[in-house]
């Protein structure tokens, strides 16, 4: 029964490591150290950005430390605007009357940012918010919108005169620059097709052990030990890339992440049905 654990670990270590790997990324998905507060600025971030939707945060963190001083400025302002309405929200659906609010689909909706039902008479509406420091930028939608229903930060409500959403600019802005802050310094624990470069090589050297002890042994040439070396060795990187390649596919990963899955449980259930040696049916 060892021998038979054993051959079927070295037969399939490549799905078993590749399982591993991706649990380890899931589980690296949403770090254990973020309170609620930067959860809400990571959800606010991937919906102003849909990129980051499907990566880690450590990955975020690489892609906004290769940005420039103008296109983090940008970042800051999309994300702080999202963070602003998903704020909103919050406080409308807690207040306990009857209005409920939920964002549009698109995050580029015209014109408004947040709907609006009243649950008493049934009826819909839209608000834009504003969260912004200019009261030019916020004076211009408002000219534009006469009837239009607008909501601003506090600085601006004070400023201007118009109702307030209930959160500050001054806030949202530090929330989310100390965020963006906290994923740059995050340590990455790189991508799956990282990972499955650095496996290679470990996997190449488990699978072409019984060619080794073969050409210890003298049982094959020199010139063929040389050539299956090379063929298993091209077999494991093309299999390795077209893994990482199927697994950055949307819904693709999906299936092939389940294929994997499957054939290992079929295997582990294979192994455990057979029966040790000199065991009978009883």
């Amino acid at each position: 029964m060892a021998s038979s654990k054993l051959s079927y670990l070295k037969k399939n270590f490549d799905d078993l490591a590749i399982a591993g790997i991706l649990g380890r990324l899931a589980v690296q998905k949403i770090p254990d150290d973020f309170n609620q507060d930067e959860l809400s600025v990571l959800a606010a971030l991937r919906r102003a950005n849909p990129k980051f939707s499907d990566i880690t945060p450590d990955e975020i963190g690489v892609h906004i430390d290769a940005l420039d001083e103008n296109q983090l400025m940008g970042l800051v302002s999309a994300t702080k605007g999202i963070l602003h309405e998903l704020e909103f929200i919050h406080i409308e659906n807690s207040d306990g009357d009857s209005v409920t609010a939920s964002v549009f689909t698109d995050t580029n909706y015209p014109d408004y940012d947040v709907l609006l039902f009243d649950q008493n008479d049934s009826t819909w509406s839209s608000v834009q918010l504003k969260a912004s420091d200019s009261t030019s930028y916020v004076q211009e939608w408002v000219d534009n919108h006469p009837e239009g229903e607008i909501l601003v930060t506090e600085e601006l409500a004070e400023n201007m005169g118009l109702p307030t959403s209930g959160s500050s600019n001054e806030e949202l802005t530090v929330r989310t620059e100390d965020f963006l802050d906290k994923l740059q310094e995050l340590d990455a624990p790189g991508s799956l097709a990282s990972s499955l470069a650095l496996l290679t090589p470990l996997s190449v050297c488990i699978a072409s052990w019984g060619l080794i002890r073969r050409r210890r042994a003298g049982l094959i040439t020199e010139q063929v030990f040389r050539t299956q070396l090379m063929l298993i060795t091209g077999k494991k990187a093309l299999r390795f890339g077209t893994i990482a390649l199927l697994m950055a596919i949307p819904v693709i990963n999906l299936i092939t992440g389940v294929l994997l899955l499957s054939k290992l449980l079929l295997g582990l259930q294979e192994l455990a049905d057979r029966k040790p040696k000199g065991c009978i049916d009883i």
